[in-house]
């Protein structure tokens, strides 16, 4: 992998993923999951959605995903060593962190990740408080 770049915020990101894992052994917790779309929907039973369009969304309120638990915790810290690879070539994609907008469900005020993981991580890694996204709102009983 000679064309990573040296300033990658992969690796650290793998070590503070190490840290918690010591931690969880320690005190036998681990970080948070990334709760399932699927899971809220079916219990506050989802009657009505609604495109609400682009528009900048706090990354500290995305807080589940649609499908992609296995790859990341709730603080988007990677999860598996096999997510480097892309983590490594969208970073390098987006240098300044002009990312694309990701796409989201917005549930009372939360978000659920559709398409947009890795730069939610990156994002995150780089100490952004906000990420553009699309958003569609989810009507709950």
């Amino acid at each position: 992998m000679d064309d990573v770049p040296p300033h990658s915020t992969y690796d650290r990101a793998r070590r503070q993923k190490a840290v918690r894992r010591l931690a969880k052994a320690v005190r036998l917790e681990d970080t948070q999951e990334l709760l399932p779309l699927e899971e809220v929907t079916r219990r506050l039973r989802v009657f009505n959605q609604h495109y609400v369009g682009i528009r900048a969304i706090p990354i500290d309120r995305i807080i589940g995903t649609v499908d992609r638990s296995r790859d990341f915790d709730r603080q988007f810290l990677p999860r598996r060593a096999e997510t480097a690879e892309r983590w490594r070539r969208v970073e390098s994609a987006f240098p300044g962190g002009d990312f694309p907008p990701i796409v989201v469900y917005e549930v009372a005020g939360e978000y659920f990740l559709v398409d947009g993981h890795h730069r939610v991580a990156i994002a995150r890694q780089r100490g952004m408080e906000t990420i553009d996204a699309e958003v569609t709102q989810l009507r709950t009983r």
